[in-house]
């Protein structure tokens, strides 16, 4: 395999919505996060989710030896699996924000792997923010950066002062009751918070505070980055949520959500780049 391999990965995941800059700590990252075997496949991987047969006939690879390198992306977060209509088993590659560098952290677990890649993200994403916050107060600029928001504020369900009037295109209660499945993980972003050595400082946050809903609820709890949990926890967890004054935010398109953070201002990294703005 050539050298440059993380670097047509690199530039296949910024074929996705959020693009990242192809430089060395970049480049440092995907190589902890993927061996040279998954970075050859994630480079080569089309758009969009594909069948195990058309994935290893536009790959020209042996459809056996494939199969074992997408089921361990998957594992890793690296790879997302959902199936169609008939039930078969569709593969897409999983972009890197948002996306495989939040399952890195779903699991909590804590260990000298989790804690050096944590302070690789930290120091790579810090840098990032300065320069995106810096981007943002040009909006012309901005949007050429990022077209389209990745995420998505919903309102809390308050009785705000009469003298106030608000119109939200939906209510969070309302986008829950279009689902059955429903999964509970712990908040990515408190935890590399926990990594770096500064715990969330906001009381009463649940454990298990990241929710995915539908088809990416079932790939969280079959590949084992949360745990499954019925429509009345997934409530009461956002209820706790909102009593501890956390933001509620989902996917930036219209129709299914996919996931709600659940996001404070102190771990947060997206409410830390408005703050800077």
């Amino acid at each position: 395999m050539g050298e440059d391999v993380y670097y047509r990965l690199g530039e296949r995941l910024n074929e996705n919505q959020v693009k990242l800059p192809l430089v060395d700590p970049f480049l440092e990252i995907l190589r902890e996060y993927y061996t040279e075997e998954q970075a050859a496949v994630g480079a080569d991987f089309p758009l969009g989710s594909h069948k195990l047969g058309s994935l290893a006939e536009s790959m020209a690879r042996d459809e056996k030896a494939l199969l074992g390198v997408l089921e361990s992306m998957a594992d890793e977060g690296l790879v997302f699996t959902l199936r169609d209509e008939d039930g078969e088993l569709q593969y897409s590659l999983t972009p890197f924000f948002p996306g495989a560098w939040e399952f890195q952290l779903m699991r909590g677990t804590d260990s000298p792997r989790d804690r050096k890649l944590a302070k690789m993200t930290h120091e790579f994403l810090g840098g990032l923010q300065d320069m995106i916050a810096e981007t943002m107060k040009t909006p012309e600029l901005f949007k050429e950066l990022m077209p389209d928001a990745v995420a998505r504020t919903v309102t809390i369900e308050e009785e705000l002062p009469s003298e106030t009037e608000i119109f939200p295109f939906e209510r969070l209660t309302e986008l829950v009751e279009r689902f059955d499945s429903f999964s509970a993980a712990i908040c990515y972003c408190r935890h590399h918070a926990h990594l770096l050595g500064n715990p969330c400082e906001v009381d009463g946050v649940p454990e298990h505070s990241c929710l995915a809903f539908g088809p990416t609820a079932d790939y969280v709890v079959q590949r084992k980055f949360g745990k499954k949990i019925t429509k009345e926890e997934c409530l009461d967890i956002l209820k706790a949520s909102a009593k501890a004054g956390l933001v509620h935010n989902t996917n930036n398109y219209l129709g299914d959500i996919v996931f709600v953070c659940n996001c404070c201002g102190f771990c947060c990294g997206m409410l830390d780049l408005l703050k800077r703005v």
